[in-house]
């Protein structure tokens, strides 16, 4: 089964508002069942990817922020360039999963 780990707030937010995860970088996720983990606290659970998209930062917008859990599409930025420890441009490859039924 394919594994997807999160920071211990972005994890939190996948009980919350959380509908997507969005990953700098084209990744190989599918659809079908995941595993959510948050290693530092021991959680997991099991979800449902209902589609995967490759786009550039650049074609995202405000709705796939809020989709994050984000306010607008400069807090996600940011809150990439803290976990990938990079600038983020435009023309940066990102992977979108989203989780719900299929």
């Amino acid at each position: 089964m394919q594994e997807i780990p999160f920071t211990p707030s972005n994890y939190q937010k996948l009980f919350k508002d959380e509908r997507s995860t969005i990953r700098l970088g084209e990744r190989s996720y599918y659809k079908g069942e995941v595993l959510l983990t948050c290693r530092s606290l021991e959680l997991s659970f099991i979800s449902t990817i209902r589609e995967v998209e490759i786009t550039t930062f650049g074609k995202l917008d405000d709705i796939h922020a809020a989709m994050e859990g984000f306010s607008n599409l400069s807090e996600l930025k940011e809150e990439l360039r803290l976990l990938y420890r990079t600038e983020i441009t435009s023309a940066d490859t990102v992977t979108i999963a989203y989780f719900g039924e299929s």
